[in-house]
């Protein structure tokens, strides 16, 4: 549970259902209560069994979507805790925000009878609207901010006692190049950073895709508020060329914000070439000098995995292969995907 939920949750803010339902399979399903605002819809759920429940949860229930009035809300996530026993295990289901003019809600849910035969149920809650919070802050920004191939447009916040999210859109050219996104993209309250609980992103067939970044709940006083673009992927060209004579093994090339090393190279039908790096670097523009003085382009990259630094950060090694069967004498990179500090900043302005 997210520091927001727990402060409400321990206030005792939410509506109360405790309403239970018995599943097919001798399972109590009791729904305790929720939260809803603008932002979302939680669900604190209990599943029960004296004989016990199984360790796989899908065998007893698989929670889908939430529908109702004007409503048909995604999950987003969900979490669970068990007994010591396995006979109780309670949790909490997110769920896109709902139409606040629902007076009952439906969720849907489905269970695996045997190993082939999946069971589809619903069960059916109140809800009462009255109950949900009203929304703290929701104002346009309309900033842009500039990064190496191209714009990040936040456009809007909104901003509840559960979760503020920020949308606009973007048009990145190598956004995707990184599995980092929006991470380190920061909400800074009264001089200290939200806690980021999560964010996504989707693509059109224009030029700008939509992005959502989810934190944590305002406090009751924001004296400040600003957006603080920590880091975010970029590119640099580097025309950086390694020499592959020699024996020498482990290899280690610096490069801009890390390294690269050279951990095993293979000439057999093609050549491949071990290398690693961290995982917030991917090179580009990639070839091969080999002894017949062949310019040879990389092929493709395979057999890629992350592994764990003793220190803790993550390391992607992966092969490079190129076609050719002559010696190589050098690696060439054209040019470096990475994530790059910028430190830029938008003030929001309090209305």
């Amino acid at each position: 549970m997210t520091q927001s939920l727990k402060d409400l949750n321990e206030d005792g803010f939410g509506q109360n259902i405790e309403q239970s339902f018995l599943l097919e399979n001798g399972t109590t399903l009791t729904i305790n209560g929720l939260m809803s605002d603008e932002n979302r819809l939680v669900v604190y759920i209990t599943l029960a069994n004296e004989e016990g429940l199984p360790d796989d949860l899908d065998r007893i229930f698989t929670p889908q979507s939430i529908t109702g009035f004007f409503t048909n809300a995604n999950i987003n996530s969900s979490y669970y805790e068990i007994s010591d026993d396995k006979t109780k295990m309670t949790g909490i289901l997110q769920y896109d925000s709902i139409n606040a003019f629902s007076k009952k809600l439906k969720l849907q849910y489905y269970y695996w009878k045997n190993d082939t035969e999946i069971i589809e149920g619903a069960v059916t809650f109140p809800y009462n609207h009255k109950e949900a919070w009203q929304t703290k802050m929701k104002q346009s920004i309309n900033k842009k901010l500039k990064v190496d191939k191209g714009t990040v447009n936040f456009k809007t916040i909104t901003a509840t006692p559960t979760q503020t999210v920020i949308e606009g859109t973007f048009n990145v050219e190598n956004y995707d190049r990184l599995s980092h996104g929006f991470d380190g993209v920061e909400l800074i309250v009264n001089g200290q950073p939200l806690p980021l609980e999560g964010y996504s992103s989707s693509s059109s067939f224009g030029k700008n895709n939509a992005f959502s970044i989810e934190y944590g709940g305002l406090p009751e006083d924001v004296d400040s508020l600003e957006i603080h673009m920590k880091n975010f992927i970029g590119y640099k060209e580097i025309n950086k060329s390694i020499s592959l004579i020699g024996e020498e093994k482990k290899k280690v090339i610096p490069l801009e914000n890390g390294e690269l090393t050279i951990n095993d190279i293979q000439l057999k039908d093609e050549l491949m070439i071990r290398i690693s790096t961290s995982d917030s670097i991917l090179l580009d523009k990639v070839s091969i000098i080999n002894e017949a003085q062949e310019n040879i382009p990389l092929k493709t990259t395979t057999n890629q995995q992350l592994a764990k630094n003793k220190d803790g950060t993550i390391i992607n090694e992966r092969t490079l292969l190129f076609e050719t069967n002559a010696k190589p004498l050098e690696l060439h990179i054209g040019g470096l995907h990475y994530m790059k500090e910028y430190n830029k900043k938008i003030d929001i302005p309090l209305e």
